[in-house]
C-alpha cells in the first residue's frame, strides 16, 4: 500500500511538471511570436513535435529594400564610413559622448568652425594607428559624435566602417 501511495504521489508531482512545462513551452512560443523574433530554427528544435506540418510562409512576403537617406539641406549624408585612422586627426575639435544623432547635428550646426563629423551607431569602433610612434588607439562608442573643421577637400579621409558609423558633411551654404 505504501509502495501504491509513493508511485502516485511521484505520477502527480510528474504530471505537475509537465503540466508546467507545457505552460512554459507555450508562453514562449506566444513570446515569440508577440515580439516578432519568430525563429524557425530555434523553434524547431523546441517545438518540432508539437507543430508538424506547420509551413513557413514568410519568405513569401515580398520584401522592400529602404534606402538610409539622412541627408537633408544642411547636411550631406556618408553612410559607413569613419574619420581614416591613420589619417590626420589633428582637425579633430573634440568629441561627444552619449548624444543622439539629431543633436550632433544641431550641435555641429550652430559650430561654424565644424565641417564635418562621423556618428557612431555600432557597440564599438576601434581606430589604430600602428605606424605611428608611439602606436596609437582610439575607442568610440555608441552614440559617440566626433567632429572635426578645416577644408573639407584637404582633411575629410573617410574609412570604411560599415555597420559602425556614418559620416555627415557641412554643406556648403
Amino acid at each position: 500500500m505504501f509502495l501504491r501511495k509513493k508511485r502516485a504521489q511521484k505520477y502527480k508531482h510528474l504530471q505537475r511538471n509537465f503540466t508546467i512545462y507545457k505552460n512554459i513551452k507555450t508562453a514562449i512560443f506566444a513570446a515569440f511570436l508577440i515580439t516578432g523574433s519568430y525563429c524557425n530554427a530555434a523553434m524547431e528544435q523546441y517545438f518540432d513535435d508539437d507543430y508538424e506540418g506547420i509551413i513557413d510562409v514568410t519568405d513569401q512576403i515580398p520584401v522592400i529594400k529602404l534606402k538610409a537617406d539622412r541627408s537633408d539641406s544642411y547636411w550631406e549624408y556618408i553612410p559607413d564610413v569613419a574619420h581614416y585612422k591613420c589619417a590626420d586627426w589633428s582637425s579633430c575639435v573634440g568629441i561627444a559622448h552619449n548624444v543622439s544623432r539629431e543633436s550632433a547635428k544641431k550641435y555641429a550646426g550652430e559650430n561654424s568652425n565644424i565641417t564635418f563629423f562621423f556618428f557612431v551607431k555600432g557597440a564599438v569602433i576601434i581606430l589604430d594607428n600602428l605606424e605611428a610612434s608611439p602606436p596609437l588607439i582610439r575607442y568610440f562608442y555608441q552614440n559617440d559624435a566626433v567632429f572635426f573643421s578645416g577644408d573639407q577637400k584637404k582633411t575629410i579621409c573617410w574609412g570604411s566602417a560599415a555597420g559602425y558609423a556614418d559620416g555627415y558633411v557641412k554643406r556648403d551654404q
